[in-house]
């Protein structure tokens, strides 16, 4: 099964300079590995935020994530990848502001884009 994952791939993440000063977005990046993972994640925000250590022991190395902080005007460039970001099936952003029914942001066909927290959830823009 081919990589769904655009490559070369890159990801950066803002926060917007409108953020509340003292509130720090929590961000998840999820990449998974095999699609029958797919349809047992949690696929809204708050599911996934309240219980992604669980499913990170759950799946195990059939999924990668990267957590991240991010404030207002943080900039964090060229975010470092799993080093298999080429098999993987599915991208899944999740953010622990965003709306707790939302689901998450599927960003896989993408390869370079940016993440950008707004106080209302999480733009993506092509870099």
């Amino acid at each position: 099964l081919e990589s769904a994952f655009g490559q070369p791939a890159q990801i950066s993440l803002v926060g917007a300079e409108n953020l509340e000063p003292d509130f720090a977005a929590e961000v998840d990046i999820v990449f998974v590995y095999e699609t029958n993972v797919l349809n047992q994640l949690p696929f809204e925000q708050f599911d996934w935020i309240s219980s992604r250590e669980r499913e990170i022991i759950r799946f195990g190395t059939r999924i990668d994530v990267i957590s991240l902080q991010v404030v207002a005007g943080t900039k964090l460039e060229n975010i470092p990848l799993p080093a298999r970001v080429d098999k993987a099936v599915a991208v899944l952003v999740f953010a622990s502001h965003a709306d707790p029914v939302a689901e998450s942001i599927d960003i896989t066909r993408e390869s370079k884009l940016i993440l950008q927290v707004e106080n209302w959830g999480i733009e993506v823009r092509p870099i």
